[in-house]
């Protein structure tokens, strides 16, 4: 049912980036001469078209971190996202190397998609680029509360820091505040929010005034502790513990300033005093803590490598992802439950009633052309299920058939392929397609009731089974027919008892049929303790516009899960932490990866612009069979269909000699043994 649901839809985020074993252009040939140059590293990220006319949106870069080859920027991007739309961002790597302003020597670039992002275990994903190291980028969404919160103010001073750097030299300290979480298996973990500027040669440093987000530092939890780690500065980018505090907002806010703490290194030894002299929730938000255009704030940075300490507490905790929680008093989203590791499965359901006509005719609507060019029913499932296989994380998709006519019994349910699920979208279009050489009949009437029963049945087993595992799980059925049901309160009666178990049902009307029956399935009004799991979408209307229709056809989806498991009070556990070093690397692909390096240029005022490379991602094209299909399979071949009994239409309103057999319970009709020998001659052998 439509509803105001938009707001369970779009969702805004942060994005973080790091990357690890970045390499300068010219570090080969300073290893020859046996120097190793670390570059001073900085990302641009740039959001990328999604239709002709439509301008890619330079969204702004980084700080520059100086000497680092494995840099976690600080820096956070804000972005507005559709569920069911695509969203590609470019994320650049640049050295800040020259001693000519604005001449900067780019790394390598990568190209993400925000959902293929949220669909992984941690929010994150990583990249190769070409030669010189992994990118990764984290997508943490966030709600209202994260902007309309203060900030925390903070103002810090040191006091008789312990010296690291020997009888002719002061430590040049900085610090970072650092946000605490739970690490898989027990403990925690922790990772950077905000990093100082450093002060030069300075026991008794006074850091500049730093306002940070509760929000991202503690959940705005007071209660939830959070790291003030102190390091040693250094261009060489080798940096030095020099103790850290542990405290929370309730400690720093209700304390007389100055509220001294005692510093203690790794080895707990006291290192000096570091003194809060202002900690209010009085700030706006800062620029280091979100970026809300082209316009960033410049520090100096350390690198986030350490050769002084334990990876456990070093600077930035580079090889340390952090996750997503979800703070208790507030209604938890979509994102929330897919972030923290929830998957939805996927099934879909195929019409294959006679209605749909012949499919050896152009034109008709399960006619496979020889050309790649999908038919609607085609282009419904890489659309919409191309989406979703995002949040699936076996890729492995239960679809049926109904509608078709097999050893003279209808069957209003009945397997796909040649397994009960198939592998990823192209093992899903080659099932589709192998109906066609299979002895089953395209017949009528069209039910729902049998496919919406076994997507419920599904939906509950998987919902079993993840439990076991401490997983949550969610199923969509995906159904797709070209006409109007025969029993719409049989239908409704399956939906209404369907609706108690974590299903949605989305039906696509494929054609030029009257669906006004289907809408009423979308529109019908339930009581408690039924719920709305139905979401109708008519194809023709979204026929130029891919991403209008996977919007439109996931529109409901989002609120229908959160209502399921919050109706039950099962809330999105906390998304668990992951390791840089257990994230898997999608490798640099030399055919795909050599086009998206985008050349930046600057006017007089610093301004960025796209000069060169490619911008647009097209979300409005469907595609062809190409995109999907294994490359073992040509597009102009489909698969032969069985002699003696080819799947041919049957319809009801078929005028049938008096030679002919009529199924009186269906009004379908068996083909005569004339039609059959002529069905065989016209049949080509490639449909």
């Amino acid at each position: 049912m439509m509803s105001d649901t938009l707001q369970h839809v779009h969702q805004t985020a942060l994005v973080t980036v790091s990357a690890k074993s970045l390499q300068s252009r010219n570090s080969t040939r300073a290893s020859m001469v046996g120097a190793k140059r670390l570059p001073n590293p900085f990302a641009i990220v740039t959001k990328m078209s999604s239709k002709d006319g439509e301008e890619p949106i330079i969204l702004g870069k980084t700080e520059t971190i100086t000497k680092s080859s494995n840099p976690t920027w600080t820096y956070a991007f804000k972005i507005d996202f559709t569920v069911g739309k695509l969203y590609y961002i470019n994320v650049g790597v640049h050295d800040d190397s020259s001693k000519q302003k604005y001449k900067n020597k780019p790394l390598g670039s990568s190209i993400f998609e925000i959902g293929d992002i949220l669909g992984t275990i941690g929010n994150v994903k990583g990249k190769s680029i070409k030669g010189r190291g992994v990118i990764y980028v984290r997508v943490m969404p966030v709600t209202d509360d994260h902007f309309s919160t203060p900030d925390l103010v903070l103002e810090l001073k040191g006091s008789s820091l312990k010296n690291t750097e020997g009888l002719f030299r002061k430590s040049d300290p900085f610090y970072e505040l650092q946000r605490r979480d739970f690490a898989p298996g027990g403990g925690y973990n922790w990772y950077t929010v905000c990093r100082s500027e450093h002060v030069d040669n300075e026991l008794d440093p006074v850091w500049k005034p730093t306002a940070v987000n509760v929000v991202r530092l503690c959940d705005n939890d007071h209660s939830i502790p959070f790291r003030i780690c102190v390091f040693d500065w250094s261009k060489k980018g080798n940096y030095t513990d020099m103790g850290m505090i542990e405290t929370n907002l309730e400690v720093l806010l209700n304390a007389k300033s100055p509220n001294r703490f005692t510093l203690k290194n790794q080895k707990g030894k006291e290192c000096g005093v570091l003194a809060v002299t202002r900690a209010d929730m009085g700030g706006v938000l800062s620029n280091a803590a979100i970026l809300p255009g082209a316009e960033y704030r410049s520090l100096d940075p350390p690198p986030v490598q350490s050769q002084n300490i334990s990876d456990s507490y070093m600077p930035s905790a580079p090889l340390v992802v952090p996750p997503i929680s979800v703070p208790s008093t507030s209604r938890p989203t979509f994102v929330d439950y897919v972030s923290s590791g929830s998957e939805l499965n996927m099934c879909f359901a195929i019409d294959f009633t006679g209605s749909n006509g012949d499919p050896r005719q152009p034109g008709t609507l399960h006619n496979i052309d020889l050309n790649g060019q999908m038919n609607d029913y085609q282009k419904a499932i890489t659309a919409v299920g191309s989406i979703i296989a995002k949040y699936d994380h076996n890729q492995r998709f239960p679809v049926w058939g109904f509608g078709a006519k097999f050893d003279g019994l209808i069957r209003h349910v009945f397997q796909v392929g040649d397994s009960a699920q198939l592998n990823g979208i192209s093992g899903i279009l080659e099932g589709y397609r192998s109906v066609f050489s299979s002895p089953l009949r395209m017949s009528e009437p069209t039910v729902f009731s049998e496919v919406i029963q076994s997507a419920k049945d599904y939906a509950i087993n998987s919902e079993i089974l993840s439990r076991e595992s401490g997983k949550l799980t969610y199923t969509v059925l995906l159904l797709l027919t070209d006409g109007a049901i025969s029993d719409v309160e049989i239908t409704r009666d399956a939906l209404i008892d369907a609706s108690n178990a974590p299903l949605s049902v989305v039906i696509v009307g494929v054609g030029n049929a009257d669906f006004s029956r289907m809408q009423f399935l979308d529109d019908m009004e339930l009581q408690a303790p039924a719920r709305d799991i139905t979401q109708f979408v008519e194809f023709n209307k979204h026929r130029n516009d891919k991403s209008s229709l996977t919007a439109s056809t996931l529109d409901e989806i989002p609120n229908q899960l959160v209502d399921y498991f919050v109706s039950r009070e099962i809330m999105p556990s906390r998304m668990p932490r992951r390791e840089l070093g257990s994230i898997a690397v999608e490798p640099y692909n030399a055919a795909n990866d050599d086009e998206i390096e985008l050349e930046i240029e600057y006017d007089d005022d610093g301004k960025m612009n796209i000069t060169n490379g490619r911008t647009l991602y097209d979300q409005t094209s469907y595609g062809s069979q190409s995109n999907f299909l294994p490359k073992a399979i040509p597009v102009g071949t489909a698969p032969t269909p069985t002699p003696t009994q080819p799947l041919v239409t049957t319809p009801a309103s078929a005028t049938t000699p008096s030679t002919t057999n009529t199924n009186s319970d269906t009004g379908e009709r068996d083909m005569t043994a004339e039609e059959m020998l002529a069905a065989e001659e016209i049949m080509p052998s490639k449909i």
